[in-house]
This record gives C-alpha cells, structure tokens and sequence, in this order.
C-alpha cells in the first residue's frame, strides 16, 4: 500500500514539475530580444518582440538613440525622425511589409534650414511593425519568402557620425506564391547566353541582389574583372521563363 502511495505522489510531482517547465518554456518564450551599440556618444536601444516571423505573428520594435556624450550633434530633419530601421533580406533586394500601403518614402534633399542638434541628454524614439509579407510594385501584398532577414539599424550625424548595426531574424511557414529565387538562379545560369558570358571570365563573377518587379526575377550577376561588366537575366517569376538579357 505504501509502495501505491509513493507512485500516486511520484507521478503528481512529475506532471506538476512538466507543466511548471511548459509554462517556464513559454514564458521565455515571449520575452522580448534587446539589442545595443554605440558609437561616438550615440547610444541605440532596441526592444524586439520576437526574432522569428510566422503567418499571424508579427515583429515589433521599439528603439531609442540617446547622446550619451558631452557635445551636441546634429542631423538633418527634412524626412523628419532620423533614425531608420528596415527588415529586410542580406542577399536580395526584398524588405518586409512594415504596414504602410502606399510608402513613397522622402527625398533627403540638403537644406541648412533642416539640420537641428540632438543635445546631451536628449533621446530620440521610433516604433515600427514588420509583417512576414513583402509589397511587389507598390500594390501586391504577398507573404514573404522563407529564410534569413536582417533587422538594419541607422543614424548619420552631420559630423559624420556613423550609427550602424544589424540584428538577425528568420521568416517561417510562409507560403510565398512565386518562383523561388533559388529555381530562377539556376534558371538564368543554364541560359546559353548567361553560359558564354560565364565562360567569357572564367567564371570569376559574384551575383548581387536580385529585384522582384514588373512580373519577373531580374538576376544579376557582376564580373569580378570590371565592376562595370554584368549580366541581368529577366526571369518570369510565374512561368520560370527567360524574359530577357542584358549585358552592360
């Protein structure tokens, strides 16, 4: 009888003790991810809500750059709060959706009448939300691809201040509707012409980042000979199809 009891006991302090580490496990969790640098007396202080995006779950930020230095500095205000974050891949021209429909951006023209100080003491904030989504030409919401993408963090001074960093996160379970840009790499490099361009250099070359628009994949790849020798293969990004070729 005794030997019943201590299994009853055994058993009850086991499944106490998975549902404390479950919920331990979930409270981790949903913590948020802090990320800091510094440079020249420009602190940033970035709060992310999460490092990987999924459909229905999306990544938060909150950042703050303080002058923790003694001296004023100064940026231009024309396109008003200077610190600029983006979400976006390392190896494509793709940035994730940050909510916006119609995001024409600001041209950064020079005016002194624009520069203002950012004084000792003084902080600047910014919010933004990513979507695991990218915007093809202005007007097609589209989930984005899977992989890796790179929260990019950015503040330039008048007295060339640079403020740099980059902080990693990862898109899953999306279901991106197009021609993976893998397929239409290997598409443009069976090409005949993409193969005698190749040829050409020896294979010496790098790809740089592909562009997504007007229907296609527009692959590029750069002689590593001359910056000014390239390839730009026109991948139909539904048919899997060379659209055109370009060599400048």
């Amino acid at each position: 009888m005794k030997k019943i009891v201590f299994i009853f006991i055994l058993i009850f302090g086991l499944v106490g003790c998975s549902i404390e580490t479950s919920n331990t496990t979930k409270d981790i969790k949903k913590q948020p991810i802090f990320y800091e640098i510094e440079n020249n007396g420009l602190l940033l202080k970035a709060e992310l809500s999460t490092n990987t995006l999924e459909p229905n779950k999306n990544l938060k930020i909150k950042a703050t750059v303080e002058n923790i230095g003694d001296k004023a500095v100064h940026y231009n205000s024309r396109c008003g709060n200077p610190l600029w974050i983006s979400a976006g891949s390392p190896t494509e021209h793709l940035g994730l959706w940050d909510g916006i429909e119609n995001n024409t951006g600001c041209r950064d023209i020079y005016n002194p009448d624009d520069i203002v100080s950012l004084e000792p003491g003084e902080i600047l904030s910014k919010e933004i939300t990513y979507h695991p989504k990218i915007m093809v030409d202005q007007k097609d919401l589209l989930d984005a691809p899977e992989g890796d993408y790179n929260v990019t963090f950015s503040l330039d001074t008048e007295e060339k201040i640079n403020l740099n960093g980059h902080y990693p996160i990862v898109v899953k379970d999306t279901d991106f509707p197009l021609l993976p840009i893998k397929e239409a790499i290997d598409v443009a490099k069976q090409h005949p012409e993409v193969v005698k361009w190749m040829n050409r250099i020896d294979q010496q070359y790098e790809r740089e980042e592909s562009i997504l628009t007007e229907g296609k994949w527009h692959i590029i790849f750069k002689s590593n000979h001359s910056q000014y020798d390239r390839i730009i293969i026109a991948v139909d990004y539904e048919t899997g199809e060379v659209r055109n070729i370009h060599e400048e």
